[in-house]
């Protein structure tokens, strides 16, 4: 914790398809699958709602195995 935020280390293991570099989940099928979340934010340190990451940890671990 630093100050009065929480923060949380992240590691990418994968965002995009290793041979075409093609995104594993696009913006299109973000803003579809997930609407509620701001998915072009102007500032850092937005946060992804559980549920949500939940689903797309789940839905990249599909796509990548």
């Amino acid at each position: 914790m630093i100050g009065n935020h929480n923060c949380v280390d992240v590691d990418f293991y994968a965002l995009s398809e290793p041979v075409t570099g093609a995104p594993l989940v696009g913006l299109d099928e973000l803003q579809y699958r997930f609407p509620g979340v701001c998915w072009t934010p102007r500032i850092s340190g937005v946060a992804v709602p559980v549920d949500v990451a939940v689903e797309l940890d789940r839905l990249i671990l599909l796509r990548i195995h």
